[in-house]
């Protein structure tokens, strides 16, 4: 995109949606520890250079720090670094226990950690690691000073630690000297986590089914016709997504807020989350964006960095929704913006709707819906309804079975597994 620039743009839209995603995690722990956790205390430290800033305090007595790492530090634990920040800032607050929530910011699996003193350290770790990040505060700030500055110095300690490290000509001095964490133990945590997936779950439940309408997002990723049928029908929905999903989709309408909000800068016409519907196959749903200017439909998709390494054009799935949107906005373009999750980069495709290949596509679709429309209504004039009158259900895929939550009465004898709860 001409718009954005291509080496800027990801680092802040990443940090965005991250500040975005913690205001979200905070949401979380308030509503799963209510008076417990105090958010974002802010305190300025008996050291006049050094700013406290936590993401909360649980119980009055414990930091709790937030941090999205890749998986494999999210499985081996924090760093050194995450573990000197945390310490520094609970012996700020006069505690000697803190909280480390590492999550992987490609899936958002989460994992805590709890930090406290070894028994041989006789309640002097916290405060002897503190006071080494304090000195190194102190260090900084002196080098803020023109004297300090005009020397080009630099220490061993700092030097790699330091944001500006990449573009200083000071003398490059090796790396920093490791922080000195062995009288900190460092444990799995999993009650801290356990307690915010089950409020997390209980936010996910929902019992009922929606009102009739095809989902362009539902129909153009599942095989199942009868499951869109169900929905047509207004079934009861049984089950809920698990807890990790429902970060997951938290930070991808994290990426979308804030995308979307970038959008009219270069499309001051644009409109975003769009109501779309076609009465007649019943399809309704919200497109991304739309420019009536340009009749352009915009498609926001967040992805793994795996799978944005090997993107060279849209996912098929993603076509068959976009293709949904734009026929019913009548655009002539479509404008896909992938994200991906773990870098905040971007790639963009433009598809044209009218397209050999997307017309077939649409026709296709469009058989589908009818043929399923049919067959509902026919189904729906019975006096008793027979399931053999409904469209056909996959068969072959257990694994997409147990994950629908109409499962309960399409296939009562399948038994759920991770990704459905049964109620």
């Amino acid at each position: 995109m001409d718009h954005l620039d291509e080496e800027r743009a990801p680092i802040i839209l990443q940090t965005l949606a991250q500040e975005w995603m913690e205001g979200t995690i905070s949401s979380y722990f308030r509503s799963a520890f209510r008076s417990e956790f105090k958010p974002e205390l802010t305190r300025t430290d008996r050291h006049e250079n050094v700013i406290i800033d936590t993401f909360g305090i649980l119980n009055d007595q414990e930091v709790v720090e937030v941090a999205f790492v890749d998986d494999e530090e999210r499985e081996r634990g924090p760093s050194a670094d995450k573990i000197a920040a945390a310490v520094a800032k609970a012996f700020s607050c006069g505690q000697s226990t803190a909280y480390v929530l590492l999550i992987d910011k490609n899936i958002q699996r989460w994992t805590a950690y709890k930090l406290t003193e070894q028994r041989w350290a006789k309640r002097k770790a916290f405060r002897q690691l503190a006071l080494q990040v304090f000195d190194e505060v102190d260090l900084l700030h002196e080098s803020l000073t023109d004297e300090y500055a005009a020397g080009a110095h630099a220490s061993p300690k700092t030097c790699q630690r330091c944001p500006f490290y990449e573009i200083c000509e000071a003398d490059r001095l090796g790396d920093p000297e490791p922080w000195d964490v062995t009288d900190i133990a460092v444990r799995r945590d999993s009650q801290l986590t356990q307690k915010l997936d089950a409020r997390l779950d209980r936010w996910s439940k929902g019992n009922h089914g929606d009102y009739p309408r095809i989902s362009p997002s539902h129909f153009s990723t599942t095989e199942c016709d009868r499951a869109v049928a169900y929905n047509l029908l207004g079934t009861r929905k049984k089950g809920s997504p698990e807890a990790g999903l429902r970060r997951i989709f938290d930070m991808g309408h994290a990426y979308h807020e804030i995308l979307q909000e970038a959008l009219p800068l270069a499309w001051p016409d644009i409109e975003v989350e769009i109501p779309l519907q076609d009465s007649t196959l019943m399809f309704e749903g919200h497109a991304d964006g739309f420019s009536k200017t340009e009749e352009l439909v915009f498609e926001i998709k967040t992805i793994s960095y795996r799978g944005f390494d090997k993107l060279t054009k849209p996912k098929p799935e993603h076509i068959k929704q976009a293709l949904l949107y734009a026929r019913m906005a009548k655009a002539k373009t479509i404008l896909f913006i992938y994200i991906n999750k773990q870098s905040g980069e971007l790639k963009t495709f433009e598809v044209a709707v009218d397209s050999h290949g997307n017309n077939s596509i649409w026709g296709r679709m469009a058989a589908r819906a009818r043929s399923i429309l049919t067959k509902v209504r026919l189904y729906g004039k019975l006096e008793k309804p027979d399931p053999d009158m409904l469209p056909e259900r996959i068969v072959g895929k257990d694994s997409e079975c147990k994950k629908c939550r109409y499962a309960w009465i399409c296939r009562p004898g399948l038994i759920p597994t991770r990704g459905f709860h049964r109620r």
